[in-house]
């Protein structure tokens, strides 16, 4: 005995699952309303029909207990009410006396309606029609030979197309007792067919939130060792302490390698200091940051490196009474990916220019050609000027719209040439901060 479940994936028919059996429910074999016409037999003559409408007086009821058609002139019998307009009905009736003669008739239910030739001789005859009006109405045609009619039904259509609809996928219990969907429609043939496929991210660090490795060794002090110390300074209990010793040059120092034109952000805590205590940075004999110190607190600074290798001291400023305590010394390189121009900075996720001259921020990249991409970043902390995205190649260079306010800007770009600079242009007068740049493809799969 085959398996049902493997060789047939739908049932032809609705069911129902019963005492262990599939049981198939069939529509009812009434798909036809109630008979609406009385007197169809012409057993009580002309009662609930209107004759001769057309006025020829070619329809009578003879004793035979039928209506006859003299058929010298064309002329029409109709019923009374019957039928709803817009719904659909089988019209029967049988043709008698036709002697084999072709005749003309019309049966429809609004006036105006074509005749039809019939030449099938006596016999029973159905048609099906569309209710335009609300009576039936039966005509021969002048052309056509006299003959009766007899036996008129009129039911309406219930009949049509079996439907149904589901909220799920059609679905089959497989060989190995799994239900399984049985899928009509085929997978999906266009890719990206709504566009919103993007591509990964081009742009390296394009937050600035990248930071380096720890160039410090024992910033939090917790051994004493690594620093070099003046004699008034000292490692104790976790922190660099710095006495104050009149007329006397006091400071930590620690040497470590940098990459020249790279930025670096400094932290340090101030955990002590006397009403009239200073401190400041220096790297390789320059200093960072602001010119003092003098609040308890995590201070943040960023510089650019000079040289291939440098001194970070701390310093103790003036006056010479000056007491303070450091702990928490941390150097990383940021800006990572990014050339600076001239008045570009790095600071906390952002890249900031102070007005003065017209600049850029930089960064090469490798894209594959030709295909669209998506530009967006943002601008914070504007002051004054324009800045603008641009590309540049060896063949060409795009530049975006200006932008003059504060907000997240979305760009699209088409270029030609795999080697190219993404560059911020940055007027004289502009005075803000760009982040969150981003670079990726769209309009994949479409030329």
């Amino acid at each position: 005995m085959s398996n049902l479940l493997k060789d047939a994936s739908i049932l032809l028919t609705p069911t129902a699952y019963e005492n262990g059996r599939m049981n198939a429910i069939k529509p009812s074999k009434d798909l036809y309303g109630p008979e609406l016409v009385t007197n169809g037999d012409f057993s009580q003559g002309t009662q609930d029909w209107t004759f001769n409408t057309n006025g020829n007086n070619q329809w009578s009821v003879p004793v035979s207990e039928k209506a006859s058609y003299a058929g010298t002139a064309t002329d029409f019998i109709i019923t009374n009410n019957v039928l709803t307009v817009g719904k659909k009905y089988r019209v029967s009736f049988n043709i008698l006396d036709t002697n084999g003669s072709t005749i003309r008739l019309s049966v429809n239910s609004e006036a105006g309606g074509s005749f039809e030739d019939y030449n099938g001789g006596d016999g029973l005859y159905t048609t099906y029609l569309t209710a335009g009006t609300n009576y039936l109405r039966i005509g021969g045609g002048s052309s056509g030979s006299a003959f009766s009619i007899d036996n008129v039904s009129v039911v309406e259509d219930l009949s049509g197309d079996f439907q149904f609809e589901r909220n799920s996928a059609a679905t089959r219990v497989n060989a190995q007792g799994l239900v399984e969907n049985v899928q009509i429609i085929s997978p999906e043939l266009v890719s990206n067919g709504n566009f919103s496929q993007i591509g990964t991210e081009e742009v390296l660090n394009g937050n600035f939130s990248q930071e380096g490795s720890e160039l410090v060794t024992n910033g939090d002090f917790a051994t004493d060792s690594d620093w070099t110390l003046s004699s008034g300074s000292s490692i104790e209990n976790g922190k660099l302490t710095i006495d104050a010793l009149d007329g006397t040059y006091q400071y930590a120092r620690q040497i470590f390698s940098t990459t020249i034109g790279s930025t670096y952000k400094l932290e340090f805590d101030i955990t002590e200091i006397n009403d009239v205590g200073k401190v400041s940075l220096w790297y390789s004999n320059v200093v960072i940051g602001e010119a003092e110190y003098t609040s308890i607190g995590t201070h943040t600074l960023y510089f650019k490196s000079t040289n291939s290798s440098g001194t970070l001291e701390i310093k103790r400023g003036h006056p010479s009474n000056t007491n303070v305590s450091i702990d928490n010394v941390s150097v990383k390189e940021v800006g990572q990916n990014w050339d600076l121009g001239t008045g570009w900075s790095i600071g906390d996720d952002k890249a900031s220019k102070e007005s003065g001259v017209s600049t850029y921020l930089l960064q090469s990249m490798i894209l594959p050609t030709p295909n669209t991409y998506k530009v967006t970043f943002t601008v914070s902390d504007y002051v004054s000027g324009d800045v603008k995205w641009g590309f540049t190649s060896t063949t060409a260079s795009v530049f975006g719209t200006p932008r003059t306010a504060n907000g997240t800007y979305t760009e699209y770009f088409t270029h030609n040439s795999n080697t190219i600079a993404l560059r911020f242009r940055a007027s004289s007068s502009f005075e803000g901060s760009i982040t969150n740049i981003s670079v990726k493809e769209v309009g994949q799969d479409w030329t």
